[in-house]
């Protein structure tokens, strides 16, 4: 394969950019990016795009996420995790297994969620993270997450730790920080690992020390993933020949040239509004949006033919 996905796991203290920085020095001139930025307190699953792939990374960013994290109860920091300083422990020996438990079942479904203020979110065209590092007062507007799931898997007061499954965009520092507000002692996020986004797993990840010093580009072509992986099952589709050479002229589609990859012929489902379109060969040759009102599917995203097996030289 010549583009894909790597599956890295993260260690501590790393950036999200050094990863994507050694992984660049292998494979030049390709781009590289990652989807989903992990901090550096935080270890786990990060997706990184090579090729074309870049151009999807934001798909994978939109795919469920799961973390094992670990909330410290009774103390609070202006980071919301370890990194911040720490203020004075308040006694938590009150506070019991079933009352933290009725407490998580607020911060399930959709729920209203403000970022940390030491953040990557832009406020008025500034990160909220330089603003907060220079001292100045602004105000961050909450937003809509979504949480699947919040199990308590330990209980060892004042430290617990949590499963935690949810949508894109949410800060799993917030879920802590408005944990210990809901407790009334306070709380930060003491530790986290990113378990898995969508079908790539922790346990399934490339540590970077087990690749050979000055590894290249060929040493890491047998683990590259599947673009198509990128997409819920419900998205991939195949096009039919013409189809392909059209989507590759830019044109737009009918829906009735494609079949739904995981489905029989009988059986078709409806067609999403964002899909990734296959070749034959099941190679991803473009990402299109699709019209429910004209049945035309508009081309948003194309992959240079050069990568594409059925064309290389």
């Amino acid at each position: 394969m010549k583009w894909g996905f790597l599956n890295i796991h993260k260690p501590l203290r790393m950036t999200s950019r050094d990863v994507v920085s050694k992984i660049e020095r292998a494979v030049r001139p390709l781009k590289v990016g990652h989807a989903g930025t992990l901090d550096p307190l935080a270890e786990g699953v990060l997706v990184i795009g090579i090729g074309p792939a870049t151009r999807l990374t934001e798909h994978v960013q939109a795919l469920p996420k799961g973390y094992s994290a670990t909330f410290h109860l009774g103390q609070t920091t202006e980071t919301d995790d370890a990194e911040g300083q720490l203020s004075t422990q308040v006694d938590t020996q009150h506070l019991t297994r079933e009352l933290i438990e009725q407490e998580l079942t607020h911060f399930c479904g959709q729920i209203q969620q403000i970022p940390p203020r030491f953040s990557a979110v832009h406020v008025a065209g500034k990160r909220a993270y330089d603003l907060a590092r220079s001292g100045q007062d602004f105000e961050l507007t909450p937003k809509t997450v979504e949480v699947h799931q919040l199990a308590l898997t330990k209980y060892a007061n004042p430290d617990i730790e949590l499963q935690i499954e949810c949508g894109s965009g949410t800060y799993i520092r917030s879920l802590a920080r408005d944990l210990g507000e809901k407790l009334q002692c306070g709380a930060y996020m003491s530790a986290l690992t990113r378990t898995h986004i969508g079908p790539f797993h922790l346990d399934s990840a490339l540590r970077l020390d087990s690749l050979p010093n000055g590894f290249s580009l060929a040493d890491l072509q047998p683990l590259l993933l599947h673009p198509m992986l990128a997409f819920t099952e419900s998205q991939r589709w195949v096009a039919t020949r013409q189809a392909v050479v059209d989507l590759q002229h830019g044109k737009n589609i009918s829906g009735d040239a494609l079949q739904a990859l995981h489905s029989t012929a009988e059986s078709q489902p409806e067609i999403p509004a964002h899909v990734c379109i296959l070749n034959e060969d099941r190679e991803v040759i473009a990402v299109a949006e699709f019209c429910p009102q004209t049945k035309l599917l508009r081309p948003r995203i194309g992959i240079p033919k050069h990568f594409l097996e059925a064309h290389s030289c």
